[in-house]
């Protein structure tokens, strides 16, 4: 189900990020519920959320769904305080809803490609709200909507990757028995001096080292502060369960960037090459080495390459 808040740096950087969550978290609430024939019944031991704040100004929120009945299935978002507008923005599942002074634009492109869905929203009472229904969900269904795998914990400290391979395995094991495709690869970066660079990630096999998959190329506008960034695949590749990949992120030469990592562990997660940027090599010649590189891989049961968001900004 993607995330909730702003990829984007808001422009008041000195926002207290923690009283604000802890504000929306108070106002939003949700409900699972399943039609028995007469009336609509909660279920929320059907759905596991879960929330983690990667970085202060976002919060990736993850959905898995098993059903424990054979019916018809609603899942409802609402916020308890009165709206002041409500606009359609951009898209078709783009809305942007204000409370006070913050605004929330709410997108759910990713939910609409669900075989099924039938997908309806507005305000109420002044209180906005969102509803997600599909009829005849089989008993035992599962879905797990925009799950990852990887290591989504920001690291406050940094390994080189101007000219440097870097990342870490990890073991994609999902449990789903429809395919699955990976949508973005997002990972944690900062420069020693702030300026513009060029990176990129891709995806390794871990059994024989060959690369599986590369995503878009970015020139980013780096700080000297750890921050996620958020790398697309031009074309959503399939993936295979119960398999190891490697995660990587690559720089240019032009200044000296790092990926985020958190140390420790006896483990040999971390993978490095040294490789003149430019093209991913086809086999790569990886070293092993401790440590947790900050990099982690977003995939969905359907190859849409969206995601639904909840954005907050000032």
């Amino acid at each position: 189900m993607g995330a909730f808040g702003n990829q984007i740096l808001p422009t008041i950087a000195a926002k207290n990020w923690s009283e604000f969550w802890q504000k929306w978290n108070q106002y939003m609430d949700w409900d699972l519920e399943y039609y028995d024939g007469a009336d609509w019944v909660s279920v929320k031991s059907d759905l596991q959320v879960t929330k983690t704040y990667p970085n202060p100004h976002l919060c990736k929120l993850t959905l898995k769904f098993t059903a424990s009945q054979n019916a018809n299935y609603r899942l409802t978002f609402g916020i308890n305080k009165e709206a002041l507008s409500y606009i359609h923005r951009e898209a078709e599942s783009c809305y942007s809803i204000t409370y006070d002074d913050d605004t929330m634009l709410f997108d759910w492109n990713d939910v609409l490609s669900i075989p099924g869905i039938v997908i309806t929203h507005g305000v109420q009472d002044g209180m906005f709200w969102w509803r997600a229904r599909r009829n005849s969900v089989p008993l035992g269904a599962q879905v797990t909507i925009d799950p990852i795998f990887g290591y989504d914990t920001l690291g406050s400290s940094g390994k080189l990757i101007s000219d440097v391979i870097m990342g870490r395995k990890a073991n994609l094991s999902s449990g789903l028995s429809t395919d699955i495709y990976a949508t973005n690869i997002t990972v944690g970066l900062a420069r020693a001096t702030a300026g513009t660079s060029n990176v990129k990630c891709a995806l390794y096999l871990l059994s024989d080292s060959s690369l599986f998959a590369e995503t878009e190329e970015r020139s980013l506008n780096l700080t000297t502060t750890y921050t996620w960034y958020q790398f697309k695949f031009p074309t959503t590749p399939k993936l295979t369960d119960n398999t190891d990949y490697v995660l990587v992120a690559w720089a240019d030469s032009i200044a000296t960037v790092y990926i985020a990592y958190v140390a420790g562990g006896s483990v040999g997660f971390r993978r490095y090459q040294s490789q003149t940027y430019d093209g991913f090599p086809s086999s790569a010649s990886f070293t092993t080495t401790n440590d947790h590189p900050s990099i982690y891989c977003t995939y969905s049961p359907l190859c849409d390459g969206g995601e639904f968001f909840y954005y907050f900004r000032k």
